[in-house]
């Protein structure tokens, strides 16, 4: 152990000499003998490490890597994860050239990691442009799901700008129904409505349920508890430019959403309850004002839901 926390100290320092050093008494100690960096059974030395490899690259010092690579360290979760959190840039050549080191040592970049809730590489780049075009340069697909079932689109369609979402389709992206969901939520106004529009011309479902999911008590798989619309999505957020092309483009304002599989508010109930008066507005020109029978269905199905 006293070595594993010699090697993290040697990385703060940027000692490689004394990092190998340490890793040739580590490795003929008789107690630690036959173990690998990759499975190291002992309580906190995996942490020791994983600390020491992410302060290699933050320092950009190459031979420390490669170093620890070939002791055994490999990209784990913490790493990336660590990596992404101290904000490296990874537009520049020397941390590609760090990066396709771990490719050379057997990262895939497919791979899922183990117990992690997005699981797979390029959905924890989801807030990194320039790590996230790396991994799509080396291959990695866009098509993969988070533990939740998520899929890079969704997570990217929040958080990304088009032009990264026009390079995950230029990957063979498909587009899952959660994606038109994250859109209205993304970040960026000024870019929502250009995101919605690249979705529909990729094949975005205009009325997709969206499957918001949680986990029952007792159980580890996610199942869907709420699944809304776009134009539900969109008025809820009070978002009138949303809603307005979710129009535009077809959506059905009578479909309804569903709460714990069962019938809810319609994107149309949404849009007359709606703060933005823009919002009101549209829903009585495009669709006159409520009727008495949908006041009636929408005040016996909110009944429905306090009584349970």
């Amino acid at each position: 152990m006293t070595a594993c926390s010699g090697v993290q100290k040697a990385a703060k320092a940027n000692d490689a000499s004394l990092a190998r050093k340490l890793l040739a008494e580590w490795q003929t100690d008789p107690y630690l003998v036959d173990l690998t960096f990759g499975n190291i059974p002992l309580d906190g030395a995996r942490g020791y490490l994983e600390s020491a490899l992410i302060t290699a690259v933050e320092n950009k010092n190459r031979e420390f890597v490669k170093l620890l690579l070939s002791n055994g360290a490999s990209m784990t979760e913490k790493v990336l994860v660590g990596l992404i959190d101290r904000e490296l840039d990874f537009d520049h050549e020397e941390v590609k050239d760090i990066l396709r080191d771990f490719v050379a040592n057997g990262w895939d970049v497919n791979s899922p990691f183990c117990n992690a809730g997005f699981r797979f590489p390029i959905l924890y780049a989801r807030e990194t442009p320039a790590l996230f075009n790396w991994l799509l340069g080396q291959g990695a697909s866009p098509n993969v799901k988070s533990q939740r079932g998520d899929a890079a689109v969704t997570f990217c369609a929040q958080y990304l700008t088009p032009s990264h979402m026009k390079k995950l389709f230029d990957h063979g992206a498909s587009v899952d129904n959660n994606a038109l969901h994250q859109a209205i939520r993304c970040e960026s106004d000024s870019s929502c409505v250009t995101m919605l529009s690249l979705l529909f011309d990729n094949g975005a479902d205009v009325n997709a349920l969206e499957e918001q999911r949680g986990r029952p008590r007792g159980s580890k798989i996610f199942e869907p508890i709420f699944q809304s619309t776009p134009l539900y999505t969109a008025a809820q957020r009070d978002d009138y430019e949303a809603a307005k092309l979710l129009i535009e483009r077809g959506a059905n304002p009578h479909t309804r959403t569903l709460r714990d599989g069962k019938e809810y508010m319609s994107g149309l109930d949404s849009m007359r309850s709606s703060e933005n008066e823009d919002i009101v507005r549209l829903a009585e020109e495009k669709f006159g004002p409520a009727t008495k029978e949908e006041i009636e269905m929408r005040d016996e199905i909110l009944a429905s839901f306090r009584v349970l």
